[in-house]
C-alpha cells in the first residue's frame, strides 16, 4: 500500500486531478445536490427552537435589615456561610426542586412527551442554562419550540428563586426566633426570682442603701456578664442553622472571647471577694448578701432587656428583609429561531457530499488505472 501511494503521488499532479474531476462533474454536482437536499430535509424535520434571555441581580449576602443587633440572620438572611452567594443562587436555579416546579407549571412533560423525571432532565440539560456574568449578574437562558412559552419560563425563574430564598430564610428565622423567645421566657422567670430575693432581704433588714461606689461596681460587671450571656444565646441560636465557618458566627465568637477576656481582667484586679470594687473590710455580712442579690437582679434585668431588644429588632427585620430578586432584563420575543442553524446545516451537508463525490471519483480512477 505505501508503494501504491507513493506511485500515485509521483504519477499525478493537481492539474491531472482537476481533469479527472472535470470528467465526472455531473456526478459530483449530483452529490452536491443530494447533500443540499439532505440539508434542507434536516432543517425541515428539526423543530425550531427559540432562545430567550433574562438577567437578574440577586440579593446580596446576608441581606438583612439594620435593626437586629448582632444576631445576623434572624431577620431573614439566607445562610450562605463562606460560599459565593451567587453560585448558591445558580445551584438553586439548577436544582431539581425548581426544575420540577417549572415542568409542572408549564406542563412540559406533555410538550416533551416524556415522563416527569425525563422532562426535568431535558429541561435541565438541554433547554436551560444559568451563568454568572460581570457585575454579579445571573443570566438565565431558556430554549423552547414556542417563543411565548420560552419567555414565560425565563421570566418565571426569578419569581421561583425569590420565593425559595424567602421560604428558606423564613424557616431559619422561625427557628432562631423561637429559640430566643424561649430564652427570654426563662430569663424573665429568673429575674422574677431575683426580684423576690431582693425584696425579702430589704424586708428582713429594714432596707439597705448601697453606696454610689457599690452601685457603679455592680453596673460595670453586670454589663459585661449580661453581654456575655446574651452573646452565648445568640451563638446557640445561630448554630441551629449555620455551620461553624459562617462569617457572622465567627464574628460573634470573637466578640464573646473579647468580652470574656475583659471580664477576667476585671476580676483579676483588686476588689472584694465578690469581685467588686468595694473594700472587703467596709462590707458587713448583710450588705454582702444584699450586694449579691442586687447584682443578680441587675444582671437578670439586663439579660431580659438585651433579649427583648434582639427579639423586637429581629421581628421588625422579618418585615424589612424580604428578599427581592431584581430583574434587569426581561425576556423578549426573538426575531428568529436560534435553532436549527440553517446556513451551517446546508454548508456542512454540501461540503460533506462534495468531498464524498470527489473521493468516489478519484477512487474509481485510481482503481481503474491499477487494474
Amino acid at each position: 500500500m505505501p508503494h501504491l501511494t507513493a506511485q500515485i503521488t509521483d504519477d499525478i499532479s493537481i492539474v491531472d486531478i482537476i481533469k479527472i474531476l472535470n470528467t465526472k462533474k455531473l456526478f459530483i454536482a449530483i452529490c452536491c445536490c443530494i447533500g443540499i437536499a439532505i440539508g434542507f430535509t434536516l432543517i425541515w424535520i428539526t423543530p425550531e427552537k427559540y432562545v430567550v434571555y433574562t438577567s437578574i441581580l440577586p440579593p446580596k449576602k446576608n441581606n438583612l435589615g439594620s435593626g437586629a443587633p448582632s444576631l445576623s440572620g434572624v431577620g431573614g438572611g439566607f445562610s450562605l456561610d463562606n460560599k459565593n452567594p451567587n453560585q448558591i443562587y445558580i445551584s438553586m436555579l439548577e436544582s431539581r426542586t425548581v426544575s420540577e416546579k417549572v415542568v409542572k407549571q408549564f406542563d412540559l412533560d406533555k410538550v416533551y412527551k416524556k415522563s416527569l423525571e425525563k422532562s426535568v432532565a431535558t429541561l435541565q440539560k438541554k433547554n436551560t442554562n444559568f451563568t454568572l456574568g460581570k457585575d454579579d449578574l445571573i443570566q438565565i437562558e431558556v430554549k423552547d419550540t414556542d417563543a411565548t412559552r420560552a419567555i414565560n419560563i425565563a421570566n418565571e425563574y426569578p419569581k421561583i428563586l425569590r420565593a425559595l430564598i424567602n421560604k428558606t430564610s423564613t424557616t431559619e428565622s422561625a427557628m432562631r426566633l423561637e429559640f430566643i423567645t424561649e430564652q427570654l421566657k426563662e430569663a424573665k422567670a429568673q429575674l422574677n426570682l431575683a426580684e423576690i430575693e431582693v425584696q425579702q432581704l430589704n424586708e428582713k433588714n429594714g432596707g439597705i442603701e448601697l453606696s454610689t461606689q457599690t452601685k457603679v461596681s455592680i453596673d460595670q460587671q453586670v454589663g459585661l456578664r449580661s453581654q456575655i450571656t446574651t452573646k452565648e444565646i445568640e451563638i446557640a441560636a445561630m448554630r441551629a442553622s449555620v455551620t461553624e465557618e459562617n462569617q457572622s458566627l465567627i464574628a460573634l465568637n470573637n466578640q464573646l472571647t473579647a468580652l470574656r477576656n475583659e471580664l477576667s481582667r476585671q476580676q483579676s484586679s483588686k476588689r472584694d471577694e465578690d469581685n467588686f470594687l468595694v473594700p472587703t473590710k467596709q462590707i458587713q455580712s448583710r450588705n454582702r448578701m444584699m450586694i449579691a442579690a442586687v447584682r443578680e437582679m441587675k444582671f437578670r434585668e439586663q439579660v431580659v432587656s438585651n433579649l427583648t431588644n434582639i427579639l423586637n429588632a429581629a421581628t421588625l427585620d422579618d418585615f424589612r428583609s424580604i428578599v427581592n430578586v431584581t430583574v434587569l432584563d426581561t425576556a423578549v420575543i426573538p426575531e428568529k429561531p436560534a435553532e436549527p442553524k440553517k446556513a451551517i446545516i446546508l454548508l456542512v451537508s454540501f461540503m460533506l457530499f462534495l468531498l464524498l463525490g470527489i473521493g468516489i471519483t478519484l477512487s474509481q480512477h485510481f482503481f481503474k488505472k491499477q487494474s
